[in-house]
């Protein structure tokens, strides 16, 4: 079938393991009453995967919101290659994906994208829930490909994110709560100076919250985050109790289920839009504190800096994983501007130093090996 654009897709095909689905090498055994391999409606193995999802019968144990996600872009996928002409599972190939994986979403922030494609996070996002949905299909006997798998994203930035300064991180903690009766901005600052990333933060319950103990409870998304308890200090304790305050009069006692950083209920939301949303609060959080790309911060700026913080408090990059939910101490570690190695090395003999042949800044790129 016509697609607008067959060069897209450049990743090739990896057996990777996803949360412990089958990949494209492995033994498949096609469902009973099909007649081959794809020959189902797209909606029918949409209903059929998610049901397998809900019901645990595939053991991929995604948490709730995940699902939601999951839910949200398959929908629109199925709607969109539906509309394009692709009928069956076996109709779809790697570039009817791609072209959905970097379709640009509409809406009223989107007018200001000039680079024609989506964050590098949706892709992400998108090309994640297609991978899972085959593989899903593969080990239900539906279909035994993975288009997914060889679509890749495109428009990463290549230039490292700063992580906020202590003295602009206070701007940021102190701009947010200017107003007087403003409350949600705040409560979303606290979340992510408390370790809370864009995706975290809307589906965060007042439930969740413990004032007396001082500690939140952050659910965790995705294969990279790890849900998890986070402590609260003060200022972040302040702003969440405003928040929750003004909650209670608006809602009355009722609370359950209710979003902190929103006026909605967590599993009426529309994940991919509330992370947006909230990611354009903490820009505003920044904009306030007169922070700009210029000064080289985004949002992450803010989850770089309390990854410093912790390790500054701690010297654990341990502790920096558990309070930022990071399920690998590499990508703790990569968090960290601080020179980490330095409080381990072993110091080099006197001997040593007459000789390049020891000098590690010279053995490896920007002196990390």
């Amino acid at each position: 079938m016509p697609t607008s654009n067959p060069q897209q897709y450049v990743r090739r095909s990896s057996n990777r393991r996803r949360v412990g689905l089958p990949g494209p090498y492995d033994a498949f055994t096609l469902a009973p009453g099909l007649t081959a391999p794809g020959d189902v409606p797209l909606a029918e193995a949409l209903t059929l995967v998610m049901t397998a999802w809900v019901k645990e019968s595939v053991p991929v144990g995604f948490t709730a919101p995940t699902l939601r996600r999951y839910e949200h872009n398959l929908t629109r996928f199925v709607a969109y290659t539906t509309a394009m002409g692709y009928q069956t599972l076996g109709d779809i190939d790697p570039t009817i994906c791609a072209d959905w994986v970097h379709a640009r979403p509409s809406g009223k922030m989107w007018p200001s994208n000039t680079t024609g494609l989506p964050a590098y996070g949706t892709q992400a996002n998108r090309r994640t829930s297609l991978i899972n949905f085959f593989a899903t299909c593969h080990h239900l006997g539906l279909w035994d490909e993975n288009p997914g798998e060889k679509v890749t994203t495109h428009g990463r930035s290549v230039n490292r994110v700063r992580p906020l300064s202590p003295a602009e991180a206070q701007r940021v903690m102190d701009r947010a709560a200017y107003r007087a009766r403003e409350s949600k901005l705040p409560a979303v600052v606290a979340l992510a100076m408390a370790g809370a990333t864009v995706t975290e933060i809307p589906q965060v319950e007042v439930n969740d919250v413990h004032l007396t103990e001082g500690v939140v409870w952050l659910p965790g998304l995705g294969r990279r985050n790890l849900p998890r308890w986070v402590a609260l200090d003060a200022w972040q304790t302040d702003a969440l109790t405003a928040r929750i305050t003004y909650l209670t009069r608006s809602h009355g006692s009722d609370l359950s289920g209710l979003s902190l950083a929103r006026r909605d209920r967590v599993a009426d939301q529309d994940p991919t839009k509330v992370a947006m949303a909230t990611n354009g609060m903490l820009w505003r959080a920044l904009n306030k504190a007169g922070l700009t790309p210029d000064d080289g911060v985004r949002p992450t700026s803010i989850h770089e800096y309390v990854a410093n913080r912790v390790y500054i408090e701690t010297g654990s990059v341990e502790a920096v994983a558990v309070t930022c939910g990071l399920r690998s101490l590499d990508a703790a570690a990569r968090l960290l501007t601080t020179n980490w190695r330095t409080n381990h090395e072993v110091t080099a003999p006197v001997a040593a130093t007459r000789t390049d042949r020891y000098n590690i800044v010279s053995t490896a790129p920007d002196g990390v090996l």
